[in-house]
C-alpha cells in the first residue's frame, strides 16, 4: 500500500532527525555512537510499525465509511429508493487517496525538519517569501488535486444514492449529526 510506505519513510526520517539532534548534544548521558546504534536498531521496527499503523487506519476508515453507507443504503431500499449498496473497494481506494496526501504531508514535514534544524515555521516563512510564485502554483496544484479527490468521491456517492441530491443531503446531515453527538459524548464523558 503506497500511502503506508510513504508514511513509513516519513516516520523513519523524523526518527533519524531526533537521533541526530540528540547525537549533536550527546544527550541523555549517551555518546553519539551509542545513540546512532540505538537508532539503527529501532529504525526497522519503527518503520514497520508506521507502515502497519497507516495501513490499518486506512482500511479501518474505509470499513467504517462503507458500513455507514451500506446500512443507509439498506434503509433507503426499504422505502423503494433506487439505491445500490456501495462496494467496499470504492471506500478503500478513496481512503487510500486521502491517506496518500496525509503521508505526502508527513514527508514534507520530515524534509522541513532536516532543512530547518527544527525551526519549521521560520523555514517555511523564508521559503514562501523567497519563492512566492512557486509556492502559489504549488498550493493551487495541491488544491486542485484535493478538489479532484473530493469530486470523484462525491460522484461515486451520488451514483450509490441513485443520483438523488436530496438523499445525499440526508446522508450528509446524518453524518454531521453523528459527528456532533460523538464530540458531545467525548467532551462530556471523559
Amino acid at each position: 500500500m503506497l500511502p503506508a510506505a510513504i508514511w513509513a519513510n516519513a516516520n523513519a526520517s523524523m526518527l533519524e532527525w531526533i537521533a541526530w539532534q540528540q547525537a549533536k548534544t550527546a544527550a541523555l548521558g549517551h555518546s553519539a555512537s551509542e545513540l546512532i546504534l540505538k537508532m539503527h536498531d529501532m529504525l526497522p521496527l519503527m518503520s514497520k510499525g508506521a507502515f502497519v499503523l497507516m495501513a490499518a487506519l486506512t482500511y479501518s476508515f474505509a470499513i467504517l465509511r462503507w458500513l455507514y453507507h451500506f446500512f443507509l443504503a439498506l434503509i433507503f431500499k426499504r422505502f423503494n429508493s433506487p439505491v445500490i449498496p456501495p462496494p467496499l473497494k470504492f471506500f478503500v481506494v478513496n481512503s487510500a487517496a486521502w491517506a496518500f496526501w496525509f503521508a505526502a504531508f508527513g514527508n514534507l514535514c520530515a524534509y522541513a525538519l532536516w532543512r530547518s534544524d527544527g525551526d519549521i515555521r521560520g523555514y517555511l516563512e523564508r521559503l514562501i517569501s523567497d519563492h512566492q510564485y512557486v509556492f502559489l502554483l504549488t498550493m493551487v496544484a495541491v488544491g486542485l488535486a484535493l478538489k479532484f479527490c473530493g469530486k470523484v468521491q462525491h460522484r461515486g456517492m451520488l451514483q450509490v444514492y441513485g443520483g438523488s441530491k436530496a438523499a445525499m443531503a440526508m446522508v450528509d446531515s446524518v453524518a454531521i449529526a453523528i459527528s456532533i453527538l460523538m464530540l458531545f459524548f467525548v467532551s462530556h464523558y471523559r
